[in-house]
Parts: C-alpha cells; structure tokens; sequence
C-alpha cells in the first residue's frame, strides 16, 4: 500500500485487514463466487482484460470446439449457428463474443443484491481491477473459504481475474512466479 497498491478484502467481518483496505466489500457468506465473476463479466463487456495475454495463454480455441461439438452450451443460438459454420476455422473475436455471452448475467447489479453490499462499492473495486496492468495478486482466506458454497469456488474464479488481466507470472502479478519476494 505503501508503493500505490490497492487492497480490497471480501470479508464479511471487519478485520484488522478490512479496516486497512481501500475498498472492504462485507459479503454475505457464500456470495463471494457471484461477486468476482461479477467483476469478470464488467472487465468482459467493457473489453478491459487482457486479451492478448488470453489469446496467447487461454485455450479459447479448444472452448469454441466444445461448443460446436455441444460439449458446452451457449445460450444464443445464433452464436453457436457461426461457431458451427467456422468448421474449426476460429476466431478470437469470436471466442470475445462467447465470453460477453456466458458471463453476461453476472452483473454488478446482481453481484450487490446478492452479497448485500453497496453497488458503488463494487464499482469501485471492478474500476481498481480493470486499472491494474497486469498486477493483481489475489489470495483465498478465512471466510470465503468457510462460506456455505466452499473456498474452490472463490479460488477458482479469482484466478480467472488474474488471467483476464495478464496478472500471471507478471511482478506484481499472482505468486506464481519468484518475482514477488
């Protein structure tokens, strides 16, 4: 914090390190999966991730396949009728289009509703997210980890915020690497 960076916690407590952050989202137990792909979908939409680091790093080919061998439903039939006429032949704007598709019902809006935390707040946070360049360390304690849904959810889907952000082996980034000694 010292050198600039932001902290944000998703406790629902008021920890010595909620009090510290810049941002303390006290979400209801269990709500913590909603609010990060939450902030997910706001970097989708508003195409703020990374997508060179997805396109080089993320297999969105394999996903495209997935759906067009209907391994994997999309709800837009007319999406799935162009992934079906690419016969392989993908593009990752397409796969842009996917992710818009899939994650589009997790809104801010539906994130504040149901963690029961202030709208602005998340706005707040998915904004320090979006601005990180490549720099968000994210790490799974305590409370998410005992909330009613379990701590695979929350670990899981705040890792797909380091990868839409190219926050993967980057300094700063997660502790993946040995740059963040």
């Amino acid at each position: 914090k010292e050198a600039g960076a932001k902290l944000i916690t998703l406790d629902p407590r008021l920890s010595n390190t909620a009090s510290k952050s810049d941002v303390w989202l006290p979400t209801w137990p269990g709500s913590e999966p909603t609010v990060l792909l939450a902030i997910a979908n706001h970097l989708i939409q508003n195409d703020h991730y990374d997508q060179d680091f997805v396109r080089r790093w993320v297999n969105w080919a394999d996903t495209l396949q997935a759906i067009a061998d209907g391994k994997l439903r999309i709800d837009d039939d007319a999406l799935k009728a162009e992934i079906d006429a690419q016969q392989g032949d993908f593009t990752f704007a397409l796969f842009d289009r996917v992710l818009k598709t899939l994650y589009r019902d997790f809104t801010l809006e539906r994130a504040a509703e149901e963690a029961q935390v202030p709208l602005q707040r998340l706005r707040k946070t998915a904004e320090y997210i979006a601005d990180c360049e490549g720099r968000l360390a994210t790490h799974t304690w305590r409370s998410a980890s005992i909330g009613n849904r379990g701590g695979w959810q929350v670990s899981r889907t705040r890792c797909f915020l380091n990868v839409l952000t190219g926050s993967v082996g980057t300094r700063g980034g997660t502790a993946m690497n040995s740059w963040n000694k």
